[in-house]
């Protein structure tokens, strides 16, 4: 599933994407812009081999830069879903 802006910013507010787990300097003033702006998110609904679901972070050459795996907590990806 293909994220869009405010699901990207729904992440990065609720802790689940962060500048470590990017591997980014939080002192960069727009480094969360850089990543919604750059990079497309797509985040895989079901559970991987760990009970977790998986985000892909793909750059403009739909190479994918960033794997992260995500444990949703209480309703977080319903709230994500209706976004």
């Amino acid at each position: 599933m293909k994220l869009n802006g405010k699901q990207k910013k729904f992440l990065f507010e609720n802790g689940y994407v962060t500048a470590k787990v990017l591997d980014s300097s939080a002192d960069y003033e727009n480094w969360q812009n850089y990543f919604i702006n750059e990079f497309t998110w797509n985040l895989t609904l079901e559970l991987n081999e760990y009970r977790f679901r998986t985000l892909h972070l793909f750059d403009k050459d739909n190479d994918i830069d960033y794997v992260i795996n995500l444990n949703f907590q209480k309703n977080d990806l319903q709230t994500l879903l209706k976004m």
